[in-house]
């Protein structure tokens, strides 16, 4: 955990030092605040991949906002392989950056073995990605093995069955009538309601797919949208950090009336500052193209996440929001940049 630690530190230190090398110090040093976030530092204690891949995205952020500047490419493809090597399940968000990142700059780094290496990891990414959808699951509150297919839909049910519409929907996808009479409870609790007390229809169901996202967002689109974008669980989410501090008991004991109020403050804060890094990177101006695609492609990615994954979604969008912020830094002097034609510029081959 230590070197995990130390290596999503340096990798955070080299995204805001990325971000902001054409400003004044002190930015950078403002700008080091926010990785101080307890929305990143809480993974540097658990070995799972969020250490290294939102470190790692957040310096292919800002490195793809200034490669398409003019600058080198070193920081977009480190990111980028970091990334993809620590979560292949970023490839949509990586491979769509890197496709608008090469439109608007109109060439390929060289040497193009290095970018070629960028390529087989996005293959790589994908083929991972694939084999982790297709295989067995076996988490302890499941009854038998059973999809990932299976256990999405479950923990989108636990997540929105309460929302108007939602059990119309599942009416309509011939939910069994064992999980309407089991009253299962919403969040986390539900789920090992959901697979055990229930009928064996239920698993059935469940592995056909349950309510699918798309359902859910084509047929009952105004209030998964109202959710989406101001459900309770954006305060939530974070607020307790409980799932992943080994601590908080703890915490609690010694201040349980302090530290709910101030994750809360966190929370909001940190919802303020990505919502003004994308009305900044949206700004009218010129390579307005760029920004607006690098801005679409990452909070569609949240977004996509959040209805696919439904229980994970709270986890997993942090690697699509955190780059929003090194990237808005990083397109301060953009505008007036000039794009540097690769023609013009050494090192570089035109596509």
């Amino acid at each position: 955990m230590a070197i995990q630690a130390l290596l999503a530190g340096t990798l955070w230190g080299w995204a805001i030092l990325t971000a902001t090398r054409s400003l004044p110090r002190k930015v950078f040093f403002m700008a080091m605040l926010f990785t101080a976030s307890p929305w990143w530092l809480i993974w540097d204690n658990r070995v799972l991949t969020e250490a290294l891949t939102l470190s790692a995205i957040a310096l292919f952020a800002a490195g793809a906002m200034i490669w398409v500047k003019g600058r080198g490419p070193t920081p977009m493809l480190t990111g980028a392989a970091i990334a993809l090597l620590a979560r292949p399940l970023t490839i949509p968000l990586v491979f769509v950056v890197l496709i608008i990142a090469l439109i608007a700059r109109r060439g390929i780094p060289r040497p193009i073995a290095v970018w070629a290496s960028i390529a087989g990891l996005v293959a790589f990414a994908a083929f991972q990605s694939i084999a982790f959808n297709q295989a067995p699951v076996t988490y302890t509150y499941l009854p038998a093995p059973t999809t990932m297919e299976a256990v999405r839909a479950a923990d989108r049910y636990v997540s929105r069955s309460h929302l108007d519409g939602y059990q119309r929907l599942a009416e309509q996808r011939n939910i069994p009538a064992c999980i309407i009479a089991a009253d299962i409870p919403p969040g986390a609790t539900g789920l090992t309601p959901l697979w055990t007390n229930t009928c064996p229809e239920a698993i059935t169901w469940l592995e056909n797919g349950g309510v699918p996202w798309h359902d859910e967002l084509l047929q009952n689109t105004m209030p998964t949208i109202r959710e989406m974008i101001s459900g309770r669980w954006i305060v939530v989410a974070w607020a307790g950090y409980s799932q992943i501090d080994p601590h908080w008991d703890a915490i609690q004991e010694k201040a349980p009336n302090l530290w709910r109020p101030a994750a809360g403050l966190i929370n909001i804060l940190m919802w303020l500052i990505l919502a003004i890094s994308s009305l900044w990177l949206l700004r009218n101006g010129p390579n307005w193209g760029y920004r607006a695609g690098f801005t679409i492609a990452a909070l569609g990615y949240a977004g996509s996440l959040w209805m696919f994954d439904g229980l994970e979604m709270w986890r997993h969008i942090l690697s699509a929001l955190v780059g929003l912020f090194p990237a808005a830094l990083a397109s301060i002097n953009l505008d007036q940049a000039q794009i540097v034609h690769p023609k013009k510029a050494a090192g570089y081959e035109v596509l």
